[in-house]
């Protein structure tokens, strides 16, 4: 692990020294894969990405590093599966929203920069109650979710399937039932029966 990195956030640059020192004490270090670090809304989360199972002890040390640390903890051992070692699942507030994610998804990395994104494309859409959108390739619903506090309805299709669950999760969670999510293959043709009645 290099001992600096940039960080747009600098309390997650404080943290690599912690995390180095934690990780050189384990005895699996040779397992190892890489670090993640993410400041969410709900506080920072670190994933660690490893090739062999921890040990019993490892996991132990790594879990009271993460509670003198206040981060959330998430185990990788393979890119489908996330073992929650301790905290909650993440969030972030968008536009008067709670969105929940996985730390597998698909996420903007530049909080700041994503809320100028959403804003910037409300404001260019200027979309009214009256207004049907349909949001192609829209992930979890970082504009869509957004459109829907606005538009009469929207329609948000998007090809990964865990992206199209949590959408659908999120919109729950926020009290929006103006907004239908579809899992649709983009790469090819969108086919009719994707958006149904929803049909603009």
């Amino acid at each position: 692990m290099s001992n600096s990195a940039l960080f747009w956030r600098p309390q997650l640059a404080a943290l690599l020294p912690r995390i180095r020192a934690c990780l050189a004490s384990l005895h699996g270090t040779r397992h190892l894969g890489h670090v993640e670090l993410v400041q969410a809304g709900s506080g920072t989360l670190m994933i660690l990405r490893h090739t062999a199972p921890l040990s019993a002890a490892d996991k132990e040390k790594l879990e009271r590093f993460s509670h003198s640390e206040g981060l959330s903890l998430f185990l990788a051992p393979f890119s489908e599966i996330l073992e929650t070692v301790s905290g909650e699942a993440p969030w972030y507030d968008s536009h008067g929203l709670r969105l929940a994610f996985s730390p597998r998804d698909f996420i903007q990395v530049n909080e700041a920069v994503n809320q100028q994104m959403v804003a910037r494309a409300l404001e260019w859409l200027d979309v009214r109650a009256e207004d049907r959108v349909l949001d192609l390739f829209c992930g979890m619903g970082n504009f869509t979710l957004p459109l829907a506090t606005r538009a009469a309805s929207v329609v948000g299709v998007e090809g990964v399937p865990a992206l199209v669950e949590k959408g659908r999760e999120n919109a729950i969670r926020n009290g929006l039932h103006n907004v239908t999510f579809f899992h649709e293959n983009l790469g090819g043709r969108c086919h009719e029966a994707a958006v149904g009645e929803k049909r603009l």
